[in-house]
Order: C-alpha cells, then structure tokens, then sequence
C-alpha cells in the first residue's frame, strides 16, 4: 500500500483546505480528512489511482452532508467573533476578508455550498461533476 502513502500524504493539505471551505472551522476539517483517508483507504482497491483525489473529494463533500444532517448534537457556530485574533493570519484585513467568506458559505445551502466550493476552488465544471454523478 505505498502508492496509498504516497496519495494520504500528498492529498492530506488539499483535503484539509476543502474540508475548512466546506465546514468553516478549524478543528471539523481534520476530522473529515482523516475519516475521507480512511473511507478511501478502504476503497482503494476500486480507487482510479489517476483519479484519487477526485474519488477523496467525493467521498469528503458526502461525509460533511452526513454530519450536517447529524448537526443538532454538534457544536453550534457562534455569532459574535472574538475580540482578538488568533495573529496567524498576518493581518486585521485577511480576518475580516476569511470572516466574510465563511458567512458567505454559511448561509448557502448544503448543496449550494459544495457546489460553489467545487467549482471555483477545486476548478471543476458543473459538466465535470455531472459526468461523474
């Protein structure tokens, strides 16, 4: 299984990435890419290796609409923001652009919101996807 190591440690950052576009939150995208590592590990004998990465997306926009469909014993997003930032981010302006983003995503549908994430973030086309459903 070392082509598998070598796609999990090259997929984990992309992954990671999407999964934050998709939730809006710091700690729920390490989660949904190590449950999408290991759901594909799994697979990984039926896996297109030339395709992983697509099949891990797939497999990562469906784990999140199983969790939101389990939200109600979830934590809740909150509100208001901190008065502080956590300064990782290398100014007030990327915080309020990232804010901005999240609320943004957040106030799309599910679908909506995976669709537009996929689409101008993984730049795949609404044709692309459809071939594959």
């Amino acid at each position: 299984m070392r082509d598998f190591d070598e796609f999990a440690a090259a997929a984990t950052q992309p992954l990671l990435r999407l999964g934050w576009l998709l939730t809006g939150h710091a700690e729920q995208p390490q989660d949904l890419a190590q449950t999408t590592l290991i759901r594909t590990y799994g697979a990984w004998h039926r896996v297109r290796h030339d395709d992983a990465l697509s099949y891990a997306r797939r497999v990562m926009v469906n784990l999140h609409t199983d969790w939101l469909r389990r939200r109600p014993w979830r934590e809740q997003p909150r509100a208001d923001l901190p008065a502080e930032g956590t300064g990782h981010d290398g100014g007030h302006g990327a915080v309020e652009d990232r804010a901005a983003l999240v609320a943004a995503l957040q106030s799309l549908t599910r679908r909506e919101r995976a669709a537009i994430v996929l689409r101008y973030y993984v730049d795949l086309s609404c044709q692309a996807e459809l071939l594959k459903m």
